[in-house]
């Protein structure tokens, strides 16, 4: 009977030791934040970021000097407004939208449209819902503008459709009362076209009228002139480049990559915890050396040749710190393109003291994972058990 109850204590004895070695060994790796604490700070690039590509250029290929590029003085697409246009004469301009697969009916024959705007739902036209007036009536829209700050070359730019009755029927512009673009072609256009006037001999005027002109002489008329997308577009130089960054801070338990949260909870004293900085080139300039300061743990780079070009980014990790009580620390980092001109930004990080210990979320196996506590009751619950069936099996062997 001794034999089997050192056979029973034994057993329970080892299996339970099993247990707590398992589990003793799990709470160990849920504290320990590995690395030597020494480690120095570690840089390295990402690849630079994809940038949308550039919208179309509305000048319609202005030539602008080495140096200089194209500005855009005025657009409307007549989406929002008319734009400060202004409509005169006979020919009833319109501003609105365009109802497509309905035709409209000039001397008793359908007419073609445009099946749609440039742009947005918009358009300037010669009566958006019936023909041109005919039978010598000439209208106009028109607009003055001040190009008195504004230098050679200047150049205005529009995108049209238009059917009218060629040879009697013109649509023309008007640059201060001096006809620069003229149209007498019959027939509609088979799509939008982009049209161009140079207004480089205005420079300097501030007074100067762009008059979008219909002149109908005939009783017979058509769909009419259709606009879209003004703009005045000049050259200038460009504008001054504007260094810009953004600084993100995160603070994690694993010393192998970047946690994605600034804020992390820990319960265990003098807990390892690691930091990662990483900053953003945001501006139009690369940024060739660098400083990264923390106001609790001191200097972490301090001139940093790197160039940093205008879309990338770098992160600098592991820091490391050991955390005795909740702490908040923020970080500066400071960008330079040359000694005089630099840009700096900040970002903070925070670790918090939990109540109930160390939290488990941060690591794999989630509710797998047997904790000291769970370990400690299971124990108990062996021996108990053990026990009894030791009583059991003494009471057994009285009854014999």
């Amino acid at each position: 009977m001794k034999k089997i109850r050192v056979v029973v204590i034994l057993v329970v004895f080892v299996f339970a030791m099993s247990l707590l070695s398992i589990s003793l060994a799990t709470a160990g790796g849920l504290q320990q934040s590995g690395g030597d604490g020494d480690n120095a700070a570690e840089i390295a690039a990402d690849e630079a970021g994809n940038f949308p590509p550039a919208m179309p250029n509305s000048s319609g290929g202005l030539a602008c000097p080495a140096g200089t590029v194209t500005t855009t003085l005025y657009f409307n697409d007549f989406e929002a407004d008319d734009g400060g246009w202004v409509e005169s004469g006979f020919g009833e301009w319109e501003r609105g939208s365009i109802i497509t697969g309905v035709h409209e009916f000039c001397d008793t024959s359908p007419r073609p449209e445009p099946d749609g705007p440039i742009s947005g739902a918009n358009v300037f036209a010669t009566n958006l819902d019936g023909c041109y007036q005919n039978s010598g009536a000439t209208s106009s829209l028109s607009q003055t503008f001040d190009l008195s700050a504004i230098p050679a070359p200047i150049q205005l730019s529009w995108w049209n459709w238009h059917e009218v009755f060629g040879t009697f029927d013109v649509i023309r512009v008007n640059i201060n009362d001096t006809t620069l673009w003229e149209d007498t072609s019959s027939g509609a256009t088979p799509d939008w076209l982009e049209e161009f006037v140079d207004l480089s001999p205005y420079a300097g005027n501030a007074a100067v009228e762009v008059e979008y002109e219909l002149d109908a002489t005939t009783v017979v008329n058509r769909s009419g002139w259709y606009l879209d997308d003004l703009a005045i577009t000049y050259c200038a130089a460009p504008p001054p480049s504007a260094p810009s960054i953004a600084l993100t801070k995160t603070v994690g338990l694993d010393n192998s990559t970047c946690a994605t949260s600034s804020v992390l909870s820990v319960g265990q004293p003098s807990t390892e915890v690691y930091y990662c900085y990483e900053v953003a080139n945001t501006g139009d300039v690369t940024l060739t050396t660098h400083d990264l300061v923390d106001d609790k743990l001191g200097p972490i780079l301090t001139g940093f040749p790197y160039d940093l070009g205008p879309g990338e980014d770098v992160f600098v990790y592991p820091v490391t710190a050991v955390i005795t009580s909740a702490v908040t620390n923020v970080a500066t980092w400071t960008a330079y393109i040359d000694t005089a001109t630099f840009v700096t930004a900040t970002a903070s990080a925070t670790v918090t003291e939990s109540p109930t210990g160390v939290s488990l979320d941060t690591f794999t196996g989630g509710s797998n994972v047997i904790t000291l506590p769970a370990m400690i009751s299971l124990l108990a619950l062996l021996v108990f058990a053990a026990l009894f069936i030791i009583r059991r099996t003494q009471a057994g062997s009285q009854t014999e």
